[in-house]
């Protein structure tokens, strides 16, 4: 056996390197130690040690994989991709390796790298909502709404009681010129959530956007009377009712 940061030939029982001081560990018991400190916010403390798990076995994609999260958390991001793309070559498979990285190249406003990364995820599993729902905010910004409405779809197939995913269509329909059918969706929500307040103030805001003032109203009037103490609602309301003023006036 030989020390990874010196290259001294040691024993097998040596539990630190006489030469250089370095522990003695296997690389999944570096790894181990690594997530230990990265679950405690100890982001470069465990970057060292996954560079450590590294040295002993660097075909371990999981060890890049972990080094890119902290690499991510210390705002590396150049070399948090680079680790990404590591762990990725390694193990090509792994669907969650291109979310990762997905996740960081939205954040870094790399649209469509990150619509790409999403694809691939998808191709690897295409049945989990949270690869669509990621590749639906840069379809979204990249105003290619047709293709994230069809991202809302799968989203509404595979986990039909999200909510977040019904608005998610409304915003593309809305931005599609389809009004009513954005309009249709809010009262799905309503369906699903008759008591909720903010279902009510979600709908209003649309109707505001739409113009449709008087509706908007009433939305808010509803929400306010499930939740007296809904402050969008009651600004929204008191808006409304400014506007409508001074329109009459």
């Amino acid at each position: 056996m030989k020390c990874y940061i010196c290259g001294k030939k040691l024993n097998e029982d040596f539990e630190f390197c006489p030469y250089c001081g370095t522990e003695i560990l296997t690389a999944e018991e570096w790894a181990i130690k690594a997530e230990t400190l990265k679950e405690s916010e100890l982001y470069q403390a465990a970057l060292d040690c996954y560079e450590k798990a590294i040295k002993v076995d660097s075909n371990n994609a999981k060890y890049h994989h972990g080094k890119a999260k902290c690499l991510e958390n210390l705002r590396e991001n150049e070399k948090a991709l680079e680790s990404y793309d590591d762990a990725i070559k390694l193990d090509s498979k792994n669907p969650d390796y291109y979310f990762a990285k997905a996740s960081l190249l939205f954040k870094l406003k790399h649209y469509q790298e990150t619509i790409n990364a999403c694809d691939k995820a998808i191709n690897l599993n295409p049945q989990n909502p949270e690869y669509y729902f990621a590749k639906t905010s840069p379809l979204f910004r990249l105003e290619r709404y047709e293709e994230a409405l069809d991202c809302c779809d799968k989203l509404l197939e595979l986990e039909p009681e999200k909510v977040e995913y019904y608005y998610g269509k409304a915003d593309c329909l809305l931005k599609l010129g389809r009004a009513n059918e954005a309009l249709d969706y809010c009262d799905k929500v309503i369906e699903l959530k008759p008591n909720d307040s903010q279902c009510y103030f979600n709908k209003a805001y649309y109707l505001k956007e739409l113009k449709r003032c008087n509706e908007a109203l009433g939305c808010c009037e509803k929400a306010i009377k499930l939740n007296p103490t809904h402050k969008p609602a009651i600004m929204l309301k008191e808006l409304l009712e400014q506007s409508k003023n001074i329109n009459n006036f």
